[in-house]
């Protein structure tokens, strides 16, 4: 990438490199006619991943059923 000096210096550069966690998005899809009890394990399930996984972040994560989508 070619950025010129000028530029540069007037802006924030982000190196992603230097993070020690890295944001994951993602969409899981669900059958609609999947039991709303069996959601709520599946979420749960995910959470329990994330805790239990030893490079993630314990303090702020965010794991949600936003909506159903009709395929």
């Amino acid at each position: 990438m070619y950025v010129p000096n000028g530029k540069s210096q007037m802006q924030h550069w982000d190196n992603h490199g230097l993070r020690q966690y890295r944001r994951f998005y993602t969409t899981l899809t669900v059958y609609y006619d999947t039991p709303p009890l069996l959601i709520e394990e599946f979420v749960k399930g995910l959470r329990e991943i994330v805790l239990a996984h030893p490079d993630t972040r314990k303090d702020l994560y965010h794991i949600y059923f936003n909506n159903l989508f009709f395929l």
